[in-house]
């Protein structure tokens, strides 16, 4: 019985001395593009934040991460997105309904939630592109962390926007309210 104790203690250490990082005889320098974004300290001296952008493919808004300027504003948030998909994104079959040149002002943010003014012709878009504009502008800054919903007006006064499901609303949307817009197959 003795013996078996013995064996039993010498194998677990034997195991535990295998276990952790493999032994190398010098040091070997790891791609930063290797190494995950919060585990480098190079974003905080090259000032940079990775931010989810949602574009739409197929019908579906699809998610995009991109490295942009820190810290990541609601505003800045907005402004990346209204750019547009990069030609690459482009090239992948990503799009987006929101129109070139929308020149709108600051997204304030009120407690939790972000206020977009929408264009003046936003009521006579398709209500598919609704949908998908709504769901691209409340996914792209709920993403940033500082707000949980969007609320929308159009000339100053509360629009009535439609959820993934249809149905208007002139309450704050979030992201439960869209979800349905996301793609299963996100092509990042």
């Amino acid at each position: 019985m003795k013996i078996r104790w013995v064996c039993l203690v010498l194998a677990s250490c034997a195991v535990v001395a295998g276990c952790g990082p493999a032994r190398e005889s010098k040091a070997r320098r790891i791609d930063p593009k290797d190494v995950p974004f919060n585990l480098s300290d190079r974003g905080s001296r090259s000032n940079t934040a990775r931010l989810r952008l949602y574009f739409v493919g197929e019908g579906h808004l699809v998610e995009v991460s991109r490295n942009v300027g820190s810290p990541v504003t609601v505003d800045a948030a907005f402004r990346v997105l209204l750019k547009g998909p990069t030609d690459d994104e482009r090239a992948r079959g990503l799009t987006t309904v929101l129109p070139r040149g929308w020149a709108t002002g600051p997204v304030p943010v009120k407690g939790s939630t972000a206020r977009v003014s929408l264009p003046e012709d936003f009521s006579k878009w398709p209500r598919s592109d609704q949908r998908l504009a709504v769901g691209q502008i409340v996914e792209t800054l709920n993403s940033t962390g500082d707000v949980d919903g969007v609320h929308f007006s159009i000339a100053g006064r509360s629009a009535a926007v439609p959820r993934a499901d249809g149905s208007l609303t002139e309450d704050p949307v979030g992201t439960g309210d869209v979800a349905s817009l996301l793609s299963k197959n996100a092509a990042r």
